[in-house]
């Protein structure tokens, strides 16, 4: 079955709920796959660089269901630099009244996930550049795949 596969590469600010005055810098470059249209569940992977967190590789799912509800759901998990699991998640909540914002805004959560439990510990944005030369680069990366 054929799908779809593109790159995104987003960047921002998070903050410690331990220091919530203290921002820090992130940045996330991921491809994702959607292999099966019905499900809009795309694979992704990709890198992670968070500010005294993590300087690592990601993996998780990227959910898209922007057309029914108008949101895209992002799990990514990802190992830090004291060896613990970490999972980044977020969700683009999509407004016709705000299209461009909606959809480049990335609100995430970063969490530590011990024995199956996860806890929050982080908070920030992240977002996609839109300018000329980015919103380009986007749109060459969409591509079609045979998978």
């Amino acid at each position: 079955m054929a799908g779809v596969a593109y790159v995104e590469r987003l960047s921002g600010t998070f903050y410690r709920l331990a220091e919530p005055l203290r921002e820090q810098t992130i940045a996330l470059e991921i491809e994702a796959s959607l292999r099966n249209l019905r499900t809009r569940v795309a694979t992704a992977t990709g890198h992670l660089r968070a500010e005294d967190l993590a300087e690592a590789p990601v993996q998780g799912t990227v959910t898209l269901r922007g057309l029914t509800e108008r949101r895209i759901a992002y799990d990514l998990a990802f190992v830090g630099r004291d060896g613990r699991r970490y999972r980044l998640r977020g969700e683009k909540d999509l407004s016709w009244l705000a299209p461009v914002e909606t959809l480049v805004a990335l609100p995430f959560t970063i969490g530590v996930d011990q024995d199956g439990l996860w806890t929050e510990i982080a908070r920030g944005t992240m977002r996609f550049d839109v300018g000329r030369d980015s919103l380009r680069a986007l749109v060459r990366s969409v591509r079609a795949s045979p998978f």
